[in-house]
């Protein structure tokens, strides 16, 4: 069972990646730096600097050398925040709009192949509604 899941998951995965590779190739390259980017915030932040600090300090370290040190991680640090605020603000608006739109294509195109005795059926008809609507929020939060 757990096998299943995780092959599952595994090709779910792989789909969604193909999907918008298929559609934004900036989108997902971007988002992959993006989260890697975060990743390292966080380790420099959380682990590397505290303790490279208090290395510094029980060496007994001059003050103005720790402060440089603190100073180029500021400077790293305001990097990886305009990248995030980049990203967050001008790339990810845009590439919504163009998922949203690749999406809906590719859902109306499927739907074009789809013989016409299907939609009378309410449950497929309703199923396909929920898939149109949800489908471009569903494919931006998975990548």
């Amino acid at each position: 069972m757990k096998e299943n899941f995780l092959y599952r998951t595994v090709s779910s995965c792989k789909f969604v990646l193909q999907t918008g590779w298929k559609i934004s190739k900036k989108r997902v390259l971007l988002e992959f730096l993006h989260w890697n980017f975060m990743y390292v915030d966080w380790l420099l932040v959380s682990c590397v600097l505290i303790r490279f600090i208090l290395d510094l300090a029980m060496k007994r370290t001059s003050f103005e050398k720790m402060m440089f040190y603190v100073g180029s991680v500021v400077v790293l640090e305001a990097l990886l925040e305009a990248f995030n605020l980049f990203f967050e603000v001008y790339v990810k608006p845009i590439t919504d709009v163009e998922l949203y739109d690749g999406v809906n294509k590719m859902l109306y195109d499927k739907a074009c192949q789809v013989d016409l005795r299907c939609f009378e059926d309410s449950d497929f008809y309703n199923e396909y509604m929920m898939a149109v609507s949800l489908a471009h929020v569903k494919l931006s939060d998975m990548l």
